[in-house]
Formats: C-alpha cells, sequence, structure tokens
C-alpha cells in the first residue's frame, strides 16, 4: 500500500516513480497474478470542512489545465518534455485526492480552516510573521478552547522547529518535541551521565565541571552558585579540579563526592545511578522528570543485562547510541507538539498549525557530472546545465506539493495555514506561488487591506461553502471549506485572513 501524494522523501533518494513501474514490472506482474490499483475514498480522519477544504484545493491538481498552468509557471525556462512529464504526474498522483466523508462522521461539531496570508517580502519578514501569526493564534483563539495536548505544530525543517520551539517556550507554553523526548538531551540525566564519567577517569576536568555546575543535582544540594564554581575553576590553574576541589570545598567534597569516588570499583551503573538519585534528591525536587529518569535506569539496566556491566563499557555504549534512546511520548502529556512534517506523516493531531511555507526549493548543493571539450567534470547544479537543472526543479515542485498535501492533511478538526502572500512572486520558493495560485480567492473576499477586517469581512461560512462545495466530494458538498475568523483575533497588520 501507497500514496504518491505522501512521496516527500526524494532529498534522501526516495523515487516516487517507484509506485508506477513496479505495477508495470511484467515479472512482479507474472508472478502476482496481475496488479489491481484502487484508491480508499473515504476520509475517516477530518472532519467534513477540512476534507472539503483540501478537496478545493488539492483536486484542482488533478485537472491537466490547472497542473499545467503551474509548470508554466513555477517551471520557466523547462523543455517541452520535462514540462509535459511533470503535468502528467502531478495530475496522476492527484487523480484522486478529492474524498468523501463517511455518514457516520457527519452532522457533529463543524470543523475549522483558517489561511491567513501575510504580506512578506523576504525569507525573515516570512519567518518572523509566521511566528506572530502563530503565537497570536494560539492565544487568542486556539487556546482559550482546546487543550495544548490538541495542538501540533508542524514545520519543515529542524531550524524552523528550532524556532518555533524558543517562541512558544518564551510565551510560556510546555513543548514536546523529538529532541525534547530524547535522553541524552534531558539535563538531569547529562548531569547523571556526567558523573558517570568523572568515577571512570577522575582526572576528566571536564566531567567534573559539567557535573559541578549541574542545577538539578550538585547546585541544589551544595548549596553553591554557578558562578562560584565557574570563578573557582578559572581562579587557579595549578593542579587537577578534583584535588583542589577536595581541598577547597572539604566538607561538601566529603558528602556528595567522596562516598561515590570510594565505592566507584565495587557499585555497578545501575546501583551508582541509584545512589546519586536519592543523594541529591532528583525525583523529590523534580517529580517532572520521572519519566526520563526511570526511562534512563531501564537503559542502564538493560545494558547491564547485555553485558555492559563496567563505567567503561556502559560510557562507550551510552557515547554510541545514546542520542537514539527517547522516552515514550505519554498519552496524557498536556503540550503543544513540535514536529516536522515528514515527522508527521501517517499521524493525526485535533489542530494543526503551519506556520511556514517558504520551503527551500531550489537544488542547492547538488552537483552533477558534466562534459566539457572532452573532459568530465564534477560542476554544482545551476540553470547552465539545461535539462538535468530543470529535471531536478520538476522533481522539487512535485515534493513540495506532495509534503503540503501531508501538512494539510493532518488535522482532525482544526487547520491554521499561514502562508506569504507573494502576489506570484518565486522569491520565497515555490509552496506560497503553488498555494496562491491553488487558493485562488478574489482579493476582495480574501478581505485585502491593512488592519483587523471587522466581522463579514474575509470569505464567511456562506461564501466558503460555495467556494468548497464547487470541488467537494459527494457527502462533502455544499460544507463551508474556509470558515470565518472570529472578529476578536486581529490579523498581523498588512494581513489579511481567507
Amino acid at each position: 500500500m501507497g500514496d504518491v501524494k505522501q512521496a516527500i522523501y526524494g532529498w534522501r533518494g526516495g523515487d516516487a516513480r517507484l509506485f508506477d513501474e513496479i505495477a508495470a514490472d511484467p515479472e512482479l506482474s507474472a508472478m502476482s497474478g496481475g496488479a489491481a490499483q484502487d484508491s480508499l475514498p473515504q476520509n475517516w480522519r477530518s472532519l467534513p470542512e477540512i476534507v472539503a477544504f483540501n478537496n478545493r484545493v488539492f483536486g484542482a491538481l488533478g485537472d491537466p489545465v490547472r497542473a499545467d498552468d503551474i509548470a508554466t509557471e513555477l517551471l520557466p525556462g523547462a523543455p517541452e518534455d520535462v514540462l509535459d512529464d511533470f503535468v502528467a504526474r502531478l495530475t496522476t498522483a492527484f487523480a484522486d485526492a478529492r474524498q468523501s466523508v463517511p455518514e457516520a462522521r457527519a452532522g457533529g461539531e463543524p470543523g475549522r480552516v483558517q489561511v491567513r496570508l501575510l504580506p512578506a517580502a523576504r525569507a525573515e519578514d516570512a519567518v518572523e510573521q509566521g511566528l506572530d501569526a502563530l503565537a497570536d493564534a494560539l492565544r487568542n483563539d486556539i487556546l482559550p478552547r482546546r487543550r495544548l495536548g490538541d495542538v501540533a505544530v508542524l514545520v519543515r525543517t529542524a531550524a524552523h522547529a528550532d524556532l518555533v520551539c524558543q517562541r512558544l517556550v518564551n510565551e510560556g507554553w510546555p513543548i514536546i518535541t523529538e529532541n525534547s523526548l530524547q535522553l541524552a538531551r534531558h539535563p538531569i540525566v547529562r548531569q547523571l551521565v556526567a558523573l558517570l564519567r568523572l568515577l571512570d577517569a577522575p582526572p576528566d576536568d571536564t566531567a567534573l565541571l559539567e557535573f559541578l555546575c549541574g542545577r538539578e543535582l550538585f547546585l541544589a544540594e551544595s548549596g553553591l552558585m554557578t558562578e562560584a564554581v565557574l570563578d573557582w575553576a578559572a581562579r587557579d590553574a595549578r593542579g587537577g579540579l578534583l584535588a583542589r576541589f577536595r581541598s577547597d570545598f572539604p566538607e561538601i567534597y566529603a558528602r556528595l563526592l567522596g562516598p561515590f569516588l570510594k565505592q566507584t570499583g565495587i557499585l555497578r551503573p545501575y546501583d551508582i545511578v541509584q545512589a546519586a538519585l536519592a543523594t541529591f534528591q532528583v525525583l523529590r525536587r523534580h517529580p517532572e522528570a520521572e519519566l526520563y529518569v526511570r526511562r534512563f535506569l531501564e537503559v542502564v539496566h538493560l545494558a547491564e543485562a547485555q553485558g555492559l556491566g563496567s563505567l567503561a563499557r556502559f560510557l562507550e555504549f551510552w557515547a554510541e547510541s545514546g542520542m537514539e534512546e527517547k522516552v515514550p511520548l505519554p498519552e496524557a502529556a498536556d503540550a503543544i507538539r513540535v514536529l516536522t512534517v515528514h515527522k508527521s506523516k501517517g499521524l493525526q493531531f485535533p489542530v494543526c498549525v503551519i506556520p511556514f511555507h517558504n520551503w527551500s526549493s531550489g537544488p542547492r548543493g547538488e552537483y552533477r557530472v558534466a562534459e566539457v571539450h572532452g573532459h568530465r567534470l564534477l560542476t554544482k547544479l545551476s540553470k547552465d546545465l539545461g535539462r538535468p537543472y530543470h529535471e531536478q526543479q520538476a522533481e522539487t515542485l512535485l515534493e513540495q506539493a506532495n509534503l503540503l498535501y501531508v501538512a494539510w492533511t493532518r488535522a482532525e478538526e482544526e487547520l491554521f495555514a499561514f502562508v506569504p502572500d507573494t502576489h506570484g512572486r518565486r522569491t520565497l520558493g515555490a509552496a506560497p506561488v503553488l498555494l496562491g495560485m491553488l487558493l485562488d480567492v478574489p482579493p476582495a473576499e480574501a478581505g485585502a487591506g491593512a488592519g483587523p477586517p471587522t466581522r463579514g469581512r474575509g470569505l464567511d461560512s456562506a461564501a466558503a461553502g460555495r467556494a468548497a462545495g464547487r470541488a467537494a466530494a459527494p457527502g462533502a458538498a455544499g460544507v463551508p471549506g474556509l470558515a470565518a475568523a472570529p472578529a476578536r483575533v486581529p490579523p498581523l497588520r498588512g494581513g489579511r485572513r481567507i
């Protein structure tokens, strides 16, 4: 089973053509008795309003005329056969994009879609305005009505995820990310590993200083301050730090470090971690970290069961595999999820927010072999190479359409998307231009103009229903594809809502 519309791994060698090539392969057909292709016409994930909206947007990609317009606009200068191949593949992939809604999913609370156009002219503007729109929507619209855990923010890159996380943390909202679930990134786990490294090699000043500066363990129990520890470490360069610490802080050393160093050759890693948790009162001070602590204990125990019972063997294992260890996501965790579109594939969330659409679309950093005057040269992929460049641009544009489809179909009940209004310019990549062509909303209906709209400006529910109904699948026709924004949620200055 597979969906060519969700082929989004071309950047690491994935080839969506395999879907068709395998089905047409004569040897495989002979072995299997022939290939039969079918699609699942009903959508059990999303509410009718979201299905109708996505029918309208992505169903248009199955129209050869619209696909040809997209190719002409976004693949300028490409050879005719490259354009024809792009149109054929795009229309084939999205020919069955329109879905219906099962009767069991109709008739309940209505779903909601809001697309906000942002007047960004540069990539920096698009990012800043996307972050502002995200914070505005969460603060004034979504979170007054929904749990934190209902919300997922989908981004294209890890760099964008970091920007979103920083903004949400600054706003005071708890978050869960792929990185936040990694054991090796948790401060308590890092401090416990630093203690194990110190016990394995007492002359390791780096391990000692990392442990001494740990707020959750050593500083909390010793009463020292980070600045005091750093000033002490930098004040005198003679001798190792451990010997100096024993001399300068004898009481703290005897209470918090000496017992561990004396039993290093006796206790196994699991026993040392248990003793550290008790000595530094970790779970009493940080009950919220219990999931990470229990998982780390489990990893240490499993390592010992595999014969890695010494400190040196465990630390070698941790250095090689520690970053791969994660805690399971708590089902009841009430925090905003931040993840990439690629990580979201196959998942679903009650509320999805996509704050950025200025995704990179050019073949940057790629190289090809070119023959010049009889010599084969490795050169950067650029327009000067002609066909290879345009073929790669077409592949990237197909993947951009697939990324949009994956991102906008993760929502169960509400979808929010913030899109740079590029007026057809490609300065922010292909995705905003592609969306501008697909949404196809006249400026009068989109509420163009600066300042917050009054109720009724923008595309109201009735107009949205008419717009959605033109492209809705059976069972979803006539429902609002674009919900009007509440009057109390002002857009960014110069922005407009659809």
